[in-house]
């Protein structure tokens, strides 16, 4: 779906200074709704130099050992990104269930219909609110989605979406609580849903951003050079967050 589209305004280059008033606002945002007002309100977070400012306090934090606060900047540098791409076609991604998107295109079998509700109704909840144990039951419906004996027998685009938005929000979990095995998940399914699609797909760009987001978590986590790896074969254009790790 179209991120946010068209009620950002017009944006502008922030000086330093500037950017230095607007930060603290949108960090201080406990949800993407909040996030989304702080935008509104202030587009000149949209400019590249504010995101590159910000990509500077990520890479501070980090240096300073504060895994915490780098992983609470990581979250808004998703959440700025998102808005930037408010006016992109649709593309399946975690902020905007794709599988919602598609439902008036591909049907949905009866057995899914209740996990997917309950998916999206919990992960929406989580992103208005914070709420951990909301974040916890979106978690869980997604995990028996991907376990049903029958998913594999859902329609391919199907299959495609339920495993890039499920990816969206293991990884959500992943910046909330730090589990590793959270972000492994999310990768996992982003990896399956990037080899599965076409590479004239338009939903190719999302899932590749995507999974450049995750990767670029483990390896400031863990520093494998697998990752780098990974981001050099699957071809990330160098712009996209894999591009920049690939470089490296």
């Amino acid at each position: 779906m179209a991120f946010l589209g068209g009620i950002f305004g017009r944006k502008r280059k922030p000086d330093h200074q500037e950017f230095a008033k607007l930060l603290p606002a949108f960090i201080r945002a406990r949800t993407w709704a909040e996030a989304q007002h702080v935008v509104k309100q202030h587009p000149a977070l949209l400019s590249d130099e504010a995101e590159a400012l910000l990509d500077q306090r990520i890479a501070a934090a980090r240096e300073q050992g504060k895994q915490d606060s780098a992983r609470v900047l990581e979250e808004r540098h998703t959440w700025l990104r998102h808005c930037r791409q408010a006016s992109a076609e649709a593309t399946p991604a975690e902020s905007a269930s794709a599988v919602g998107a598609q439902r008036a295109a591909v049907p949905v079998l009866p057995e899914f219909l209740h996990d997917l509700r309950q998916a999206q109704e919990a992960g929406q909840c989580y992103l208005r609110t914070g709420d951990h144990a909301a974040l916890d039951e979106a978690a869980a419906a997604w995990e028996r989605i991907l376990k049903h004996v029958a998913f594999a027998a859902t329609p391919e685009r199907f299959q495609l979406a339920a495993l890039n938005d499920s990816g969206g929000i293991f990884l959500h979990r992943y910046w909330a609580r730090g589990r590793v095995d959270d972000l492994n998940q999310a990768l996992a399914c982003w990896q399956q849903a990037v080899q599965r699609t076409p590479p004239d797909s338009p939903d190719l760009p999302a899932l590749l951003n995507n999974l450049g987001l995750g990767l670029r978590d483990r390896y400031a986590r863990t520093g494998e050079l697998a990752d780098l790896a990974v981001c050099r074969r699957e071809g990330f254009p160098p712009n996209t967050i894999g591009g920049k790790i690939a470089a490296i």
